[in-house]
Formats: structure tokens, C-alpha cells, sequence
């Protein structure tokens, strides 16, 4: 039983809905909570905040603990090195047996790269997590805090790692995800105020590019890091395309203005308007089945 006279250390990985699952949770039994990291969860707290209900909630009862692997020897190489390797085998044992479904997806979106699209997915969470467990690992006091966790695949896939690797073990207390109705309820509120807030395009023509990537740290630096592959010949500044995932980190801000400026076509995913051409029904097949 979760006690509100408590203050638990609440983790999640990639996906929102369990940083909002977790969240409500802690503001319905009224127990205190301490975030991890604050600027991968900040979208759903600045989204709960403007809630009257739940304001004071967060405001009184929801802290941020900073922390960063880069401030221990070595733990941001091993966390990475772990990362690839939980990566390839989760994927392995969970996903890659199942070919159909990767097969489906690549006939789809015409392509033979979507199982390394569902790596990287897998990849993101796994880090957010590996990275979370390290951090109160080498924390005596973190270590002694009792830590919520929504129970999924790759969040116990990860736990497990650490608990055999490491030989310790985490005060978990799992919590059972949201499944059904709820769960596709939060999403389509998701879906639908996503798309209002882009907007809509008709029959844009699609560009295609050799390589695309995204605008991270060192952009803004005199070279560029890709500069050595472009000859002017085979390879042009205009067969890349630079991108932007975050609209909060002043790092990736700063290089992905400075990737428009040298000449490379660069766009905002999150910006993107919803093209509407003689494909929209298969899109929205995708994206509401």
C-alpha cells in the first residue's frame, strides 16, 4: 500500500502517458515525489500545471532531483554500451520473432528500414531508464527511496539488467499500466489536439534525401561534423536533411539554426503540418487502428 507520509522516486522512460499515469497516481493518494532529470517529463508537467485542480499538487509535492552521468568516470560510456546491447536484445526476444509485423510496417511506409526505426524507439527508452537506475545506483540516498515504476516490458527488461549486473536491488514498486479505453482515450485527446495544433497542407510534393539527421551539439562549431562527405559532386549540402525533435534543449536550438544558415534544408518535426493527399486515409488507418 502506498503510504502518503512517504516521498517516492517515480521513473518512466520514453512514454508520457506513464509520467501522467504516475503522476495522477501520486496527486490522488497524495504522497510526495521526486522527478528524475526534469527536462524529459517537463511536457507533462507544464500540461497538468494548467489544471487549477492539480496545480498545487506539483507545486508543493513534486520535486526535481538534479543529477547527470556525466559527473561519474565512465558511467556515460557504460551506459551507453548497455543500451545497444539491451537494445539488440530486447528486440531479439520480444520483437524479432516476429517478422510479420515488421514486414507489414516496411509495405506500408515503402521502405526496409522500419525494424531500425523500432530500434531506435526502443533504444530512447531504454537509455531514459538505464540511465534513471544509474543515478540512484550511485546514490546512497537515492537508493534508500522506495521508487515507482509502471511495469512494461522494456521497464522490467531494464530493472532486471541492472538488479543481475550490479548485484543490488531497487525498493520497486511496480505499478500496473493503463490498458484499454483509458489508455486509448488519452491517446486519441493526444492525436487530435497534436493535429489541430500543426495544422493541415494539401498535396505537398514529397522531397527525398540521401541522409538525414538530427541538429545536436557541435553544429554551431566552425565545421560541421558531416562536412568531410559532402564533395559538391555525389554529395551535396541539399541531400541532407537536418532535423529537430526537442523545442526545449537551447543546444539543439542553437544548431539546428546554425545547420539553416550554412545552407542545409532543415525542418521541425513537431511542426510539421499534416499533409493531405490521396494517402490520408491509409495514414489515418494507421494512426486511429
Amino acid at each position: 500500500m502506498l503510504s502518503n507520509k512517504k516521498t517516492y522516486i517515480v521513473l518512466s522512460g520514453k512514454n508520457q502517458f506513464e509520467y501522467l499515469q504516475l503522476v495522477l497516481l501520486g496527486w490522488f493518494r497524495g504522497f510526495k515525489m521526486i522527478m528524475i532529470m526534469p527536462e524529459i517529463f517537463s511536457p507533462i508537467i507544464n500540461i497538468l500545471k494548467r489544471l487549477s485542480f492539480i496545480r498545487g499538487y506539483i507545486e508543493k509535492s513534486v520535486s526535481e532531483h538534479q543529477a547527470f552521468l556525466g559527473k561519474h568516470k565512465g558511467l556515460w560510456y557504460e551506459a551507453n554500451k548497455e543500451t545497444i546491447d539491451l537494445t539488440l536484445s530486447f528486440y531479439s526476444k520480444i520483437i524479432g520473432a516476429d517478422s510479420k509485423l515488421i514486414r507489414y510496417y516496411n509495405e506500408m511506409f515503402n521502405t526496409c528500414k522500419f525494424d531500425a526505426y523500432v530500434k531506435k524507439e526502443i533504444s530512447s527508452s531504454i537509455f531514459m531508464i538505464l540511465n534513471k537506475l544509474h543515478l540512484i545506483r550511485v546514490s546512497d540516498c537515492l537508493m534508500r527511496k522506495e521508487i515507482l515504476i509502471t511495469k512494461s516490458p522494456i521497464n522490467s527488461y531494464v530493472v532486471a539488467y541492472m538488479e543481475r549486473r550490479y548485484k543490488i536491488k531497487y525498493a520497486i514498486r511496480w505499478i500496473a499500466p493503463i490498458w484499454g479505453l483509458p489508455y486509448l482515450f488519452m491517446y486519441y485527446v493526444w492525436l487530435c489536439s497534436d493535429a489541430i495544433k500543426r495544422g493541415v497542407v494539401f498535396n505537398k510534393h514529397k522531397k527525398s534525401y540521401k541522409l538525414s539527421k538530427e541538429a545536436t551539439w557541435g553544429f554551431y562549431r566552425k565545421t560541421l561534423r558531416d562536412d568531410m562527405v559532402i564533395d559538391n559532386q555525389r554529395f551535396k549540402p541539399k541531400d541532407i536533411l537536418i532535423l529537430k525533435f526537442q523545442g526545449n534543449d537551447l543546444h539543439r536550438i542553437k544548431a539546428f539554426e546554425e545547420a539553416k544558415k550554412r545552407g542545409f534544408d532543415a525542418v521541425s518535426v513537431p511542426g510539421l503540418k499534416i499533409n493531405i493527399n490521396k494517402n490520408i486515409f491509409s495514414i489515418l488507418f494507421f494512426y486511429f487502428l
